[in-house]
């Protein structure tokens, strides 16, 4: 069963593969600043050598969930640009992972599936910022990471939400308003689509849904 299911996941391991080996072509570890990276990159710093959480005012983003993501990084493989734009990388193929099963959750067949997450990772625009410690590419992960929570717990074939899932995709939404402020619409969007789609009643099943979103 294993097998099988890596041969039916195969063009989204080979496209997840083709982009954890272009490391190999950019130099992720490079000990340099990138734009605004500095700015971000202090507030790391402050937190893992002296133990306190500081936001410079220059960062103008929530930034609290890309700053501990990047201590725990910079925790394990020492603070460096380089360590904290690995943390980036790894946000953004976990957004990879989100937008391919996201498009499966959709019911989308593996090969368009596969080269959506190629259109994601490879985007002119999200593969430059993947090689940044910016606030850009955690959130935009994050926004698919958590839209995929959503979709998953809310889908309509099933008689009930799933719980854990939407719960999955709430903590994600957290997590990307501690990167952006924008985070905020996320479910604010997912509760105006219940209410478009008639889906969130005014009663206590209805609250329970819109607490659980």
């Amino acid at each position: 069963a294993l097998m099988a299911g890596a041969w039916d996941n195969r063009l989204v391991i080979l496209v997840l593969t083709c982009f954890a080996l272009t490391p190999l072509l950019v130099p992720l570890l490079t000990p340099v600043s990138i734009g605004d990276d500095w700015v971000y990159v202090r507030s790391v710093e402050i937190l893992v050598r002296e133990g306190r959480l500081h936001i410079l005012d220059l960062s103008v983003v929530t930034l609290l969930f890309q700053v501990a993501w990047g201590s725990l990084f910079a925790s394990l493989l020492g603070l460096s640009f380089g360590v904290l734009r690995l943390s980036t990388f790894v946000m953004v193929m976990l957004g990879g992972l989100a937008t391919y099963g996201l498009c499966r959750e959709l019911q989308i067949a593996p090969n368009r599936a596969a080269l959506a997450t190629a259109a994601y990772l490879f985007n002119p625009l999200s593969f430059v910022l993947a090689f940044t410690f910016m606030s850009d590419p955690h959130f935009s992960a994050l926004l698919v990471i958590a839209t995929y929570g959503y979709v998953k717990g809310l889908r309509t074939d099933r008689l009930a939400p799933q719980n854990g899932a939407l719960l999955f995709g709430s903590l994600a939404a957290a997590c990307a308003f501690l990167v952006r402020q924008q985070g905020a619409l996320i479910p604010a969007a997912i509760l105006l689509a219940l209410l478009v789609q008639r889906r969130l009643t005014w009663d206590r099943a209805g609250l329970l849904l819109a607490l659980r979103v």
